[in-house]
C-alpha cells in the first residue's frame, strides 16, 4: 500500500468517524435539551448539523497536515560505548 493510499484511507476513515460521533451528539444535546425544556428552531438545528459537518469535514485534513509536522525519529541517540563501559555487576 502506498503512502498516498494509506493518508487516503486515513482521511476516509477519520471523516466517517467523525460524522458518526458528531451526529450521534448533536443528536443527543437536541435530546437532552429537549428533555430540558429548552427546544431550539429548525434554523437553529440546522445550523448546528452545518457546524457539526464543517467540523467533520475540516478536521481531518487538518489533524493530518499537523501529524506531517511531529517528529518521527527518536529526540536522542543512544551510544551503545557508554554501556560498554559500564560494570557489569551492580553491588
Amino acid at each position: 500500500m502506498s503512502a498516498l493510499s494509506r493518508e487516503l484511507a486515513a482521511l476516509y476513515v477519520s471523516v466517517a468517524l467523525l460524522l458518526t460521533v458528531g451526529f450521534v451528539l448533536l443528536r443527543a444535546l437536541l435530546w437532552f435539551m429537549g428533555r430540558l425544556g429548552l427546544h431550539l428552531s429548525a434554523r437553529q438545528t440546522l445550523r448546528a448539523g452545518r457546524v457539526t459537518l464543517a467540523l467533520a469535514l475540516l478536521l481531518p485534513p487538518a489533524c493530518l497536515a499537523l501529524r506531517g509536522l511531529v517528529p518521527t525519529e527518536p529526540l536522542f541517540t543512544f551510544d551503545r560505548f557508554v554501556v560498554r563501559m559500564l560494570p557489569l555487576t551492580m553491588g
